[in-house]
């Protein structure tokens, strides 16, 4: 017989391993599991019933360790910014070099730092305040000098419509370089980009009434009006060629359409002339008509 003792465990009936009682109707809460937000790997109970395809426990791994480094590098890089934008802010309340006072540091170079700093930010602020100047002012002289070339084109194009335009121009010149009377500078404004400049000008000098109003009225309103002119203008049936009437014709032109009604009215033959000596009423010289006209009783 062996020295060695064997152990053999006690066996157990099946039917004597207590049971737990559940009450009819409730049923037994599930094991209570861990909230997380890492990524989990499919569980499964045994391997023939894992899903086709299903991502292995170290993929998820390495998505959960990446996403920690990525979100401790975010945290790091936005206390850097808080810190750039603090120490930015302090600067921004640093009107001149003088504010930057020894007694409000420890440290002689972070003094010096500062000091530095002020002095770079005054000469930037200043450089940037100069160049905006500048450029303001080009912008200025350019947009000037575009608008009186439109204009002095626009004027030079309708004197050539109407020559009178240019005598309306010169009158408006006069009344402010001698009287002192300038339109408003929206209404100038208004005047000089209008394509229709000099019939508006034309308008202006020959109305008593609108002359006084654009100096005297509302500028807006009467910019209104000045649109509402410039809408009715009509060039071609402004320009266009007209027949002058009866009373306006000269005497000498009045006398030359009168001979030549009456040598259409004439026999072809004039009265006690020989057909050698007859001569038409219209080619007559003016003391020739006369005489005919006093032989024939006309």
């Amino acid at each position: 017989m062996s020295t060695e003792t064997e152990v053999l465990a006690p066996e157990v009936d099946a039917t004597e391993v207590e049971t737990p009682v559940v009450p009819e109707g409730v049923t037994p809460e599930a094991p209570k599991v861990e909230e997380t937000k890492e990524f989990k790997p499919w569980k499964v109970k045994a391997p023939d019933s894992q899903p086709e395809h299903a991502i292995p426990y170290s993929r998820f791994k390495d998505v959960n360790d990446e996403r920690k480094t990525l979100a401790a590098k975010v945290e790091e890089y936005e206390a850097k910014v808080r810190a750039y934008e603090e120490k930015e802010a302090k600067f921004s309340e640093i009107k001149s070099p003088d504010d930057i006072r020894i007694e409000d540091y420890t440290d002689p170079q972070e003094y010096l730092k500062a000091r530095d700093k002020a002095n770079a930010s005054a000469m930037l602020r200043q450089f940037e305040e100069q160049q905006l100047q500048r450029e303001q002012a080009r912008l200025v002289q350019q947009q000037q000098t575009q608008l009186l070339n439109a204009y002095q084109k626009n004027l030079g194009e309708a004197i050539q419509r109407n020559p009178e335009i240019k005598e309306a121009s010169d009158f408006i010149d006069r009344l402010a370089s001698e009287h002192g009377l300038k339109p408003h500078p929206d209404v100038a404004y208004e005047l000089m980009i209008d394509e229709n400049l000099g019939e508006l000008l034309y308008d202006i000098t020959t109305d008593q009434a609108l002359l006084t109003e654009m100096y005297q009225s509302n500028p807006q309103d009467f910019i209104r009006k000045l649109h509402k002119m410039s809408a009715k203008i009509d060039r071609e049936a402004r320009y266009a060629p007209k027949a002058p009437a009866e009373d306006e014709l000269s005497p000498l032109v009045a006398l030359e359409a009168k001979k030549k009604e009456i040598a259409a009215s004439i026999p072809s033959q004039v009265r006690g002339g020989s057909p050698n000596t007859q001569k038409d009423p219209g080619k007559m010289s003016n003391a020739e008509y006369r005489v005919w006209r006093s032989k024939n009783g006309k």
